[in-house]
């Protein structure tokens, strides 16, 4: 598939967007305060958003996003959010590339399919 500047543009822009958010995940991990949680899910959602549908960027915005979206869910107590970390688990799964096949055993005790 031939891209453009512009996508070429968009996955490094989605790709910063996935650093970003793993950036503000480890601080809410150091400093415990919940702002960050919700500009993690707000970051990895744009990335989702700009990135191709068939790309790496868009593969890791969607692991990322179900991972954090779950533990969300732990911390809040909330069944929407857990809900949603599934979806997007599963659309990650549709994506992700085959050597990607190693991030899948760490959720099978966590999350059923």
């Amino acid at each position: 598939m031939a891209t453009s500047c512009h996508d070429d543009d968009d996955e490094q822009r989605a790709l910063a967007l996935n650093e970003k958010a793993k950036a503000l995940w480890r601080t809410f991990c150091e400093d415990g305060t919940s702002q960050p949680l919700d500009e993690v899910v707000a970051a990895l959602e744009d990335g989702i958003r700009i990135s191709q549908s068939d790309s790496i960027a868009r593969a890791k915005c969607l692991i990322n996003i179900g991972i954090f979206l779950s533990d969300r869910a732990r911390l809040r107590g909330s069944a929407q959010d857990l809900r949603a970390s599934i979806d997007f688990l599963r659309q990650a799964r549709k994506v992700a590339p085959p050597h990607f096949a190693q991030s899948w055993e760490l959720f099978a005790g966590a999350i059923q399919f």
